[in-house]
């Protein structure tokens, strides 16, 4: 007879005519079915059957002892391992040593979308396969046929026009003897888990991409922002230098013009009295107010000359020079100290102080002359403007280490600064005293010196009548 799993349709498997090797191989081949229906993990089993029984069940061994009739309890051992296959819901089928198909459960033929076993049993097993998939197939069923359990190989097929896929496992089966008589197979149909993978696979490429996308557009619009502040940036460098040469001019054309104006006087009046002096109609009074008037004239000339060279000097400063030309190791107190010192003449009969809070051993290392500008266009700011209508006052100045800065606090008590005014007082030539003659360069020039030169920052806090605060930190070592 034939050992292998029979459909139904084609009749039941006979319960006579089995030996000993037979007999034992039930209860164990249901063991090793079941194992593989329920985790399909692929093992190495012994199963106690012969292949001569298998194929020669009526043939007669000497050898052996003669078959026995099975009892009733075992012929209802064998029907429900014949159950337990063929209505298995996985494909469950067996391969001979030859590559080829012995049987196959109905799960198995229902998957082929075949009717019996007769169309497939004689049939090789990679003829199922597709052609793609033959040659590796076979490689596994070679180490299988050799006694290797081969677990969950995946493949795809088709079959009837349609794709499908299938994760199946080789289960070599052996005699008593340690050989390989045939090969369980169990199969998994798995075309929907695929399906879905591969969706998702193309779901995560599409957001991928999408992703990239998107990265791509934020950093365009982060290259268009840049580009974007750049240009602005620049256009405020260049509107800030336009008004800073728009007032430079400005405030130089007063006392130029009044320098051209008192020149022309001058030479008018100098040819008047050479007429006079050549006609011998010059008189005393015509040439004591000719030297008058040209007193007058050259007094005008030398102050305003003197105001227009100092506004120079200032627009001079305002572009600082960041060379290091001048960049040394000082200690800060003692050279701040220096600075009072030459302002003093400027406090001579008033009413005003000045009062320094440093650490004795803080040595900074950069360009001490920038802080001589600082202090000193500081402190007569106060003196113009936060005590012009006091009759005392007092400026505190107190120096801090903080880490590698130093924090330079500037506070004096004088009338502070409005509200509406104290976003504008670093603006160039921003002053609410140009009546008099104050040109509005001093805090834009300590601005620029405390952010370009010393590479620091500079923060005011002021109310009215509440006196005026300005918060320096500048680094401790600048370009060392």
């Amino acid at each position: 007879m034939s050992n292998n799993i029979d459909d139904k349709h084609d009749g039941e498997i006979p319960t006579n005519n089995l030996n000993a090797a037979d007999t034992r191989q039930i209860p164990s081949n249901q063991l090793i079915v079941e194992k593989a229906i329920e985790t399909q993990a692929s093992e190495l089993v012994n199963i106690d059957t012969s292949e001569e029984a298998a194929n020669n069940a009526n043939a007669t061994d000497s050898s052996e002892p003669p078959a026995k009739q099975l009892n009733s309890e075992e012929v209802d051992e064998r029907e429900a391992y014949h159950d337990l296959v063929h209505y298995a819901p996985i494909c469950i089928h067996e391969i001979g040593l030859d590559g080829c198909l012995m049987s196959m459960n109905q799960a198995g033929l229902d998957m082929m979308g075949l009717k019996s076993q007769s169309q497939i049993i004689g049939l090789p097993y990679t003829s199922f396969v597709g052609d793609e998939n033959q040659s590796w197939i076979t490689d596994l069923m070679y180490k299988a046929i050799h006694g290797q359990a081969i677990a969950n190989f995946d493949f795809s097929t088709v079959i009837a026009d349609e794709t499908r896929s299938f994760s199946s496992n080789f289960i070599p089966m052996f005699n008593p003897r340690g050989k390989v008589v045939k090969i369980m197979g169990v199969s998994r149909e798995t075309t929907e888990e695929v399906q879905a993978k591969d969706a998702l696979l193309q779901l995560n490429l599409h957001l991928k991409d999408r992703i990239n996308a998107a990265i791509k557009e934020l950093q365009d619009s982060v290259d268009t922002l840049s580009e974007t502040q750049s240009q602005l940036v620049e256009s405020k460098k260049m509107a800030a230098l336009g008004s800073l040469v728009s007032g430079v001019a400005h405030e130089i054309n007063t006392p130029l013009g009044v320098c051209i104006t008192a020149s022309s006087l001058l030479e008018t009046l100098t040819e008047s009295l050479q007429l006079k002096f050549d006609d011998d109609s010059l008189s005393h009074n015509n040439l004591k107010r000719y030297l008058d008037e040209s007193e007058h004239c050259s007094r005008l000339i030398s102050f305003n000359l003197s105001r227009a060279a100092d506004l120079v000097q200032n627009f001079k400063q305002i572009a600082v020079d960041q060379s290091g030309e001048y960049l040394r190791s000082y200690n800060l107190k003692r050279y701040i100290q220096g600075i009072l010192n030459t302002l003093l003449p400027k406090l001579k009969d008033t009413s005003f102080e000045i009062n320094l809070c440093c650490v004795d051993e803080l040595e900074i290392y950069g360009d001490p002359s920038v802080l001589t500008q600082i202090l000193t266009n500081l402190v007569m700011n106060s003196l113009c403007h936060g005590f012009e209508n006091a009759t005392s006052g007092m400026i505190n100045i107190t120096v801090l280490r903080m880490g590698n800065s130093v924090q330079l606090i500037y506070r004096d008590s004088g009338c502070g600064i409005s509200s509406e005014n104290l976003d504008k007082i670093y603006e160039p030539f921003f002053t609410t005293k140009r009546a008099s003659g104050s040109s509005g360069l001093g805090l834009n020039m300590v601005y620029n010196l405390v952010t370009q030169a010393l590479a620091g920052s500079i923060v005011c806090h002021s109310e009215l009548n509440k006196g005026t605060q300005f918060t320096i930190e500048f680094p401790c070592e600048l370009h060392r």
